[in-house]
């Protein structure tokens, strides 16, 4: 297996970034502590069905998904972060990574992707996961206007 250049999966995390922005912010309105609750007690069917509510609003059916993990970091005096490790799969890409919340932004690490074509090249394979996020977007969260990000973080 090819190591990839850092450049590459930053534009890959760029595009995933881009891609769960409208499921972050909505994440970002269930309370904390459910999270908390529900990370610390490995409650993962509900953590599944708090992320597969928000995903089936901004994305078709399986193709973003809980993926049975999730972590929090707490600390005295700062905001808890939550860690979800989702799933996302459409067309030939599945991408592994996780999706990191607190208070006022969000971020993406890329764990793994794959692609059904290994003979593409890296450029190829990152306009596929680009091409792969927008076709399993919703009809309504493709309408509205999205503006750019700029890092990783939004």
């Amino acid at each position: 297996m090819k190591r990839q250049s850092t450049s590459v999966i930053l534009d890959r995390e760029r595009i995933l970034a881009e891609g769960m922005r409208e499921l972050a912010s909505e994440l970002r309105l269930i309370d904390v502590v459910e999270f908390v609750s529900y990370i610390r007690f490995e409650k993962n069917s509900h953590l599944a069905s708090l992320v597969n509510s928000a995903a089936e609003m901004y994305f078709m059916p399986g193709s973003l998904m809980f993926n049975s993990s999730a972590d929090v970091h707490i600390d005295w005096g700062a905001a808890p972060t939550i860690w979800l490790n989702l799933e996302f799969r459409n067309r030939d890409v599945r991408a592994y990574f996780s999706l990191a919340l607190d208070s006022c932004q969000a971020g993406v690490e890329l764990d793994y992707v794959t692609f059904e074509s290994p003979d593409a090249t890296a450029e190829q394979h990152t306009q596929m996961l680009s091409e792969a996020i927008a076709d399993a977007r919703t009809r309504l969260s493709r309408s509205v206007d999205q503006p750019t990000i700029h890092g990783l973080r939004f």
